[in-house]
């Protein structure tokens, strides 16, 4: 019936646009959260992130395929958050340079990807799109042909009713896909497994981060002496150059200390010496395979070798307690364990690596 009710609002809504909108100003608002992030994107600037640019080069290539302007550099805005909350420093700042340019007496209209780059709340989405609404700025979402929003001047009720359509949908879609990891994590984590990945231990580096950091740690404010104290940027750098080329970088040490705080809170002496001489013991084990598996390895091999599966399906078992050795759910991984994940790796391998692991060997076999 939705499906049905969707088709219908869609043909209807094929209109064309006004000829206004072809002298108009146009803004461009792309916008993900941080969950859709590539890996690839992190730690760039939002303007250069390349899931952001393929949104900006859709959303042109279609306004030119309707012969409408595309937005100028200036009047385009970047965005990497949740699309559940309104008050974004972007959004509102592209809001008020849209406000600026309708004082001026110039007609303005906003283009977007589709509904949920503008909101996945509907509710605050409609309480914030009002306030264009009253100054005759139109919303244009350029997926499946376009809908263009209506306002005061200009009612377009069948096209807001399929905006809110797509708005619900992919809120919906949303919770669904929240709800489904949230269960997948809990089954992993009831199975000793870690969801999601450790960050890697660092098994090429000179030396190993946390030795550097454990030593180095009383010289970073605000617990420095006034005379032996060093800078953020400093001990980043100082981290940097002990560990060497394949170690951490400048930047890496932050999230790490945080980590290393909550374990050192948790742990009692013998069990904080217990985790660091597995750790120990299990960054030599991936230096002997000459390969890192953490996703997060500044690198993952120093001989160019394939994937290595043992190790993927090791670190896989082992993260949970790398990551959290203070959990109940995690028990320290003993050699007979570690060496039947080397033996039978296919059995432990996660999804990804195994539907990697099954097209290799298909691949020999032909």
């Amino acid at each position: 019936m939705i499906a049905t009710a969707f088709l219908l609002l869609a043909v209807i809504t094929m209109v064309s646009t006004p000829d206004w909108m072809k002298k108009a100003v146009p803004f461009g608002y792309y916008r993900i959260s941080s969950e859709e992030q590539s890996k690839q994107d992190m730690g760039k600037e939002p303007i250069k992130m390349q899931t952001l640019q393929d949104q900006r080069d859709f959303v042109h290539d279609e306004l030119k395929r309707k012969k409408l302007p595309v937005p100028k550099a200036k009047h385009e805005y970047y965005e990497v958050k949740s699309a559940k909350d309104m008050n974004r420093p972007q959004l509102n700042k592209m809001i008020e340079a849209m406000f600026e340019e309708h004082r001026k007496g110039k007609r303005v209209f906003l283009a977007i990807k589709d509904p949920s780059r503008w909101t996945r709340n509907y509710t605050l989405g409609e309480e914030t799109y009002a306030k264009l609404y009253r100054k005759n700025i139109p919303i244009i979402s350029l997926l499946s042909d376009g809908i263009l929003r209506h306002t005061a001047d200009e009612p377009r009720p069948n096209s807001d009713i399929l905006f809110h359509i797509l708005t619900g949908v992919s809120t919906v879609d949303n919770k669904i896909k929240s709800e489904k990891a949230l269960v997948k994590a809990k089954a992993l984590r009831s199975q000793g497994i870690l969801s999601g990945s450790a960050r890697t231990i660092y098994p090429f580096a000179l030396k190993d981060p946390l030795d550097v950091i454990t030593f180095n740690r009383n010289r970073l404010p605000p617990t420095k002496k006034e005379n032996d104290g060093i800078s953020k940027a400093e001990f980043g750098r100082l981290i940097a150059s002990e560990t060497g080329v394949h170690g951490m970088s400048p930047t890496g040490y932050g999230r790490f200390l945080k980590d290393l705080d909550v374990i050192e809170a948790k742990l009692s002496p013998e069990e904080y010496k217990q985790w660091y001489d597995f750790r120990a013991k299990m960054r030599a084990f991936f230096r002997r395979r000459d390969f890192d598996p953490a996703s997060s390895a500044p690198t993952a091999t120093l001989s160019r070798k394939k994937t290595d599966f043992p190790s993927l399906a090791v670190w896989r078992m082992i993260g949970g307690y790398l990551k959290e050795p203070y959990s109940e759910q995690f028990d320290m991984p003993t050699d007979e364990q570690i060496a039947e994940y080397v033996e039978n790796f296919p059995k432990y391998l996660g999804a990804k690596a195994a539907k990697k692991y099954r097209s290799e060997v298909s691949k020999r076999k032909v």
